[in-house]
């Protein structure tokens, strides 16, 4: 579970890291101006923060394991969209199904119990309100 952990919130740092990482070079191949580099940037982390509650949400209804999972199924499909992107307009649009898995990843992530609490038995989502 640790080396899960470990691995599902290091691909999400590191994809972010990357397209920052490469801006200046993306700017220049695709001939696009501070706008559309801007977009580049800023798409995944307006993608990231609106899908952050539905990821938690399925992952409670479908199972952390599952949603996990899946997610880097996902994240494996959507960068390969984002190097096969020829216009700004397809790298804005690629990383949604990669930002779709970093939210399913980190809400799972985040909602995963405390070791101690592993034993303890867990609130389903309409007992905890």
């Amino acid at each position: 579970m640790l080396a899960a952990t470990i691995l599902g919130s290091s691909i999400t740092f590191i994809d972010s890291t990357v397209v920052n990482v490469a801006l200046p070079v993306l700017q220049r191949e695709l001939r696009t101006d501070i706008v559309g580099a801007q977009w580049i940037v800023e798409a995944y982390s307006l993608m990231l923060s609106a899908l952050m509650l539905v990821g938690g949400s399925v992952g409670d209804r479908w199972g952390r394991k599952r949603i996990f999972s899946a997610g880097l199924a996902l994240f494996a499909v959507a960068s390969a969209g984002c190097g096969l992107s020829q216009t700004t307009a397809q790298l804005i649009a690629a990383p949604a199904p990669c930002t779709a898995r970093a939210a399913m990843s980190w809400a799972v992530l985040c909602d995963s119990p405390h070791p101690a609490e592993a034993t303890a038995k867990r609130a389903s989502p309409a007992e905890k309100m």
